[in-house]
């Protein structure tokens, strides 16, 4: 796409949470493929050492006031609902589309807050279904996901399935589950020359900390722990990986099953949205059953199973045949789904900018 003077904004709470790196993904894709000039503004009190890229584009609220960020703004992109900040927006020709994150909504969500908004976008057919309680129809539009990784090859490059990938990198503090590290305890018991390698956030509650503490104190040859690593160490770990664990229980979109199938790995999932929209079972994931989260509300929290999970975990970590089975399937819907986020994206900055006049060069 040819560069635009078109002013576009992307505003999120800042925070170690999915939300806050889909929106980093957007900027990077508006930036580096789109050539669109975009601006980041945290709506709450950010988390400083984030993103080495991110972090120097970020504008918070006691620095700038934002009506003076919003100001030059042709378009603002949405990851959340922030209901102070909607009731500072003035009344003016800068279009505000949503992102929709159920989970990143407040607690005092009404219907009437999706209606300020010129568009409401949704990542995943689950969303879209949830969010119709609230709008019709015809006012959501669904954009399936795409992170940025370059799609790779399913290679078997690897003699066995011997490297665990456990990616906790996106998940909030509140989301993470302590048992996880109880499994992999149990998983390496039987399977002693499992290599584990775990991606980890930050502010995590006492009990979080104590249970992988105590993984890492009994198995300090097998358990390497991943902290803010660079994309390309990122990118590297995930490629190493022979199954990536996502187990996040309050995912709104699965960025790191995205990230794994982007990047060739087969993922390990609970059986429930939004994995069940990006993966298959035994195709290119082995998803273990887990209690069906309820559609009643705009949230859908997954109740895990330990059980299952921990036999999810043992089948595909124990059995080479089952991932050579999934590692042989060609993995096409990727490909699509990238071309789609691609073509939408691209034709809303395009559109935008025609309708505000700026200059395409």
């Amino acid at each position: 796409m040819k560069r635009t003077d078109l002013h576009v904004g992307i505003c999120a709470g800042y925070n170690w949470d999915e939300a806050t790196y889909l929106a980093g993904e957007l900027w990077d894709f508006l930036t580096k493929v789109l050539r669109v000039p975009a601006d980041f503004y945290s709506a709450t009190l950010p988390v400083d050492g984030l993103h080495f890229r991110w972090d120097r584009e970020l504008t918070h609220k006691k620095r700038t006031p934002w009506t003076t960020w919003l100001f030059d703004k042709d378009l603002v992109i949405w990851f959340g609902i922030f209901p102070d900040l909607l009731r500072e927006t003035p009344h003016s020709k800068t279009k505000h589309y949503l992102v929709c994150l159920p989970r990143t909504f407040p607690p005092d969500f009404q219907a009437e807050h999706l209606a300020l908004f010129d568009r409401v976008f949704c990542p995943t057919q689950e969303i879209c279904r949830r969010m119709s309680r609230y709008l019709p129809e015809s006012q959501l539009t669904y954009v399936p996901w795409d992170v940025s990784p370059p799609i790779a090859e399913c290679e078997k490059d690897q003699k066995t399935p011997n490297r665990l990938l456990v990616a906790l990198e996106t998940v909030a503090a509140k989301d993470v589950d302590p048992t996880i590290f109880s499994m992999l305890h149990m998983l390496l018991d039987v399977i002693p020359s499992l290599e584990i390698d775990i991606l980890r956030g930050r502010r995590w509650p006492s009990t979080v900390v104590a249970a992988l503490e105590h993984l890492l104190t009994s198995h300090p040859k097998n358990v390497h722990l991943h902290a803010r690593p660079t994309y390309q160490k990122l990118t590297s770990l995930y490629r190493k990986a022979s199954w990536v664990l996502c187990a996040d229980v309050a995912a709104d979109v699965g960025e790191p099953a995205l990230r794994a199938v982007c990047l060739g790995r087969p993922v390990i999932a609970y059986q429930a949205p939004p994995y069940t929209e990006i993966l298959t079972d035994q195709y290119n994931a082995k998803l273990t059953c887990c209690e069906k989260p309820s559609t009643d509300t705009h949230t859908a929290r997954i109740t895990p199973n330990s059980h299952h999970l921990y036999v999810g975990l043992l089948e595909a970590c124990a059995k080479p045949k089952l991932w050579y089975h999934v590692m042989g399937q060609p993995w096409t819907s990727v490909e699509q789904r990238r071309r789609q986020f691609t073509e939408f994206w691209k034709h809303t900055i395009e559109t935008r900018a025609q309708n505000c006049g700026t200059m395409i060069t």
